[in-house]
């Protein structure tokens, strides 16, 4: 196209003149523009491909390049059966740097045949990546393609056959059902006495204002059958005060029972059901199971009576062992369970996927009173020797050595140059007490009782109050910056405040 610039006057025009019109393509220009016929190589010819190279797989494997049509295309059957017949990623990508090489167009530039070449192959990578993890994904294992991995990771093998999970509990709660009882209580509330009462000259004219009894409340509970001669373990907040209690047994029996002991600091009684009618009782006595075969994950059964509906199970897992610090009881290492505990199941039984007694249910965690999946229940493991002990002498005996402990934070570790926050921290020492016959004083750090660590606190007092009074019992401390051992004698704990009243 041609341009031409005419001055007329002060203006420039610029006149484009248009060149030759294109003609229309005629006959002879057919074989220009004729697309060859896709090549199509049969079983043979994919076979040759693989090994060979494509210009066997088209040629059957014998002709040399000038009995092959480079300008070619394959045909997509051909494509498809040469990826089926691959053994691999390597082996395809073989094939397709075999194919941009053998199908290149006639001569051309440079410049041109590098766009072309880059071009084509990556379409031909990205085809075949997509086919290869459309039909063979394992091909694109790990490392194959992406390089080793930046940490090191396990993974499930492959093919293994699913976990068979027990399709039902009902043995196990069949087990456990006839050793849960229902645990109904009334207390009589005193009114208090009016002070006019106490005037000689009121009393004269009204008596002494002696009535009747006052009103009475009433409480629920659950219990589990021990031992087959009647004793019941429970919460001792279920039966607190109460004046009375009757028991309801899964046979629809009820029963008076009446309080052997219990123990505040843990939150168990032990009952004991009356004979009925003179008769001894023989009772479904439940499986008590061992903690040392409890682990987080197991499944676990809660039975109680909730709300008074009535006898139910609810399934959950062990969520945690040794849940302390809830400022429920002064003695707390808790199994927390996501099993439905509601108001009603305290004292009722956690058992396990055999039906064997694993813990007492004591606690839940909610807001408003119902069950979040966050209940706790005391060991069996500890509720046995409370009620053994409960059993035998009315009460629990627990060793004290007459100290208050702190916990050690990260800043007093710091500043004492610990190396750890484990152990006890003793702030104070009672003048006169078997700590202070020992020798311990205050800002030493507790680091072992009778051999056995101390984490903090909570797991001292648990030490000390499991040994027996009157033993001479080995303590580890750490003073400044020494390590010293030295021995007590364990005193007697006494019993809390609500007790002696």
């Amino acid at each position: 196209m041609a341009v031409e610039r005419q001055v007329i006057g002060d203006q420039v025009d610029v006149v484009y003149q248009q060149g030759p019109q294109p003609r229309s393509p005629d006959a002879g220009d057919a074989a220009i523009f004729a697309t060859p016929e896709p090549a199509v190589m049969d079983q043979n010819g994919i076979g040759a491909a693989r090994h060979g190279g494509i210009k066997q797989g088209l040629a059957g494997g014998d002709a040399g390049d000038q009995a092959v049509d480079r300008s070619a295309s394959f045909h997509l059957q051909t494509v498809w059966a040469i990826i089926a017949e691959a053994r691999g990623v390597q082996e395809l990508v073989q094939v397709a740097c075999q194919f941009i090489a053998f199908h290149s167009p006639a001569p051309i530039s440079p410049m041109r045949r590098l766009w072309l070449i880059f071009a084509q192959t990556v379409t031909i990578g990205l085809a075949v990546l997509f086919v290869v993890s459309t039909l063979k994904p394992e091909w694109l294992g790990k490392g194959s393609l992406t390089g080793p991995s930046i940490v090191s990771l396990q993974e499930s093998v492959k093919g293994m056959p699913p976990v068979l999970v027990a399709p039902s509990y009902r043995e196990a709660a069949k087990k456990a059902l006839p050793s849960v009882v229902h645990i109904f209580t009334s207390q009589k509330i005193k009114a208090r006495r009016h002070p006019l009462l106490d005037d000689p000259a009121f009393r004269h004219f009204f008596g002494d204002g002696e009535g009747g009894d006052g009103p009475s409340t009433s409480g629920l509970g659950s219990g589990v059958i021990v031992s087959p001669n009647g004793y019941v373990l429970t919460n001792f907040h279920v039966v607190e005060a109460a004046d009375q209690i009757e028991i309801a047994l899964s046979d629809g029996r009820n029963l008076s029972a009446r309080l052997v002991g219990s123990d505040p600091e843990s939150d168990l009684a032990v009952l004991q059901i009356s004979e009925e009618h003179g008769k001894k009782l023989v009772l479904p006595a439940i499986t008590l199971g061992q903690m040392d075969d409890v682990g987080v994950g197991d499944v676990t059964l809660a039975i109680g009576n909730p709300f008074g509906v009535g006898q139910t199970v609810t399934m959950g897992i062990i969520s945690a062992l040794g849940r302390s610090h809830l400022g429920i009881n002064t003695f707390e290492n808790f199994i927390q369970t996501d099993a439905a505990i509601n108001p009603g199941n305290s004292g009722g039984a956690l058992v396990d996927s055999q039906g064997n007694l694993i813990g007492i249910n004591t606690a839940i965690y909610s807001r408003s009173g119902g069950s979040l999946g966050i209940g706790f229940a005391i060991p069996i493991s500890i509720a046995r020797n409370v009620m053994e002990q409960i059993i035998q002498t009315g009460t629990v005996t627990r060793g004290w050595i007459g100290v208050e402990a702190q916990e050690i934070s990260v800043d007093l570790a710091e500043s004492f140059g610990l190396p750890d926050t484990n152990g006890a921290l003793i702030a104070g020492v009672l003048r006169g007490s078997p700590a202070d016959a020992g020798g311990i004083k205050p800002g030493d750090i507790l680091l072992a009782v009778d051999g056995r660590a101390v984490k903090d606190p909570q797991g001292m007092l648990d030490l000390i109050a499991s040994q027996k009074p009157g033993e001479m019992i080995s303590f580890r401390l750490r003073r400044q910056n020494n390590v010293l051992d030295t021995t007590v004698k364990i005193g007697k704990r006494a019993p809390p405040r609500r007790e002696r009243e």
